[in-house]
């Protein structure tokens, strides 16, 4: 859990939630989680392993050892290629997933982006952008845990990928 980046095509438009699934008033106008891959493939994988499941000696049925069939609500309903993947987006993993900047064509133009902005949620805090080096490490790694916790004899500390984790 944490922040991954995403490869998306360039006229990717992360959906929100649409007005007859919003329950609570936080849900107007936010992204609808969604994991990294359309709904025929995860399905097309989830059956052909649960026709491959022969029972681990605990779990007699595969949705007993790995859960129920994907939900459609949590993926992509568009498939999409490598080659068509080309642009950089940041996404929170705490849900599902949901996009925390918007799409860049480079690397550099994302590093940009969080050296003068920082993400969606340091500026609903009202954070100042990252350092350099913390974007770049970031960008360059693709992914980081959400925070970590360090205890020492000074006390303990918590870092975030805005620190560099």
């Amino acid at each position: 859990m944490g922040k991954e980046i995403r490869r998306i095509p360039s006229d990717w438009e992360h959906p929100k939630y649409k007005k007859e699934e919003i329950k609570y008033d936080w849900q107007k106008d936010a992204y609808h989680p969604l994991y990294d891959e359309d709904y025929d493939s995860a399905c097309k994988q989830w059956y052909e392993e649960a026709a491959n499941f022969k029972g681990d000696g605990i779990c007699r049925w595969y949705h007993e050892y790995n859960g129920d069939p994907p939900d459609q609500a949590y993926y992509r309903n568009r498939k999409w290629t490598k080659e068509e993947a080309i642009y950089y987006q940041v996404y929170e993993t705490v849900s599902e997933g949901t996009p925390v900047t918007p799409a860049f064509a480079t690397k550099e133009e994302l590093i940009n982006y969080l050296i003068e902005n920082g993400d969606y949620w340091d500026q609903k805090r009202g954070n100042d952008g990252w350092e350099r080096k913390s974007a770049e490490f970031f960008v360059n790694s693709a992914r980081a845990r959400s925070m970590v916790v360090i205890k020492s004899e000074e006390g303990i500390t918590i870092k975030t990928p805005r620190d560099g984790i």
